[in-house]
């Protein structure tokens, strides 16, 4: 403990004597109000809102997502394959039926699960 804080004097010592030159914000700020917007933000915008429909695409219809999951895992399991490299197992049958959603009852929803609904 001793050793720690005869560091950490020792740190605050060399920080405190390094002599940093002002920064001239006036000049920076100036600098950043003279700058034209630029279009990249553009860019962003339809990033951004492809994003959001994709994800709204999967959220409207989660049996499709789940389809194309299976899709695309079975596409990188295929290519991992042709490199030469041994894929991870396929997910159980049982697992794959698991997140299917499903439509019942309440009471029969609440006979499968140990939890209340």
């Amino acid at each position: 403990m001793l050793h720690d804080a005869r560091i950490r004097t020792g740190l605050e010592t060399m920080v405190r004597g390094i002599d940093a030159p002002p920064v001239p914000l006036h000049g920076i700020q100036a600098k950043i109000s003279q700058q034209p917007l630029r279009h990249g933000s553009r860019y962003l915008q339809i990033g951004v809102a492809t994003a959001a429909v994709v994800a709204l695409g999967f959220a409207i219809s989660p049996s499709a997502s789940l389809g194309l999951v299976q899709t695309l895992e079975e596409r990188y399991r295929t290519a991992l394959q042709a490199l030469g490299g041994i894929a991870p197992p396929a997910a159980p049958v049982s697992l794959k039926s698991s997140l299917k959603s499903q439509t019942v009852t309440l009471a029969t929803a609440q006979s499968r699960v140990r939890f209340t609904i």
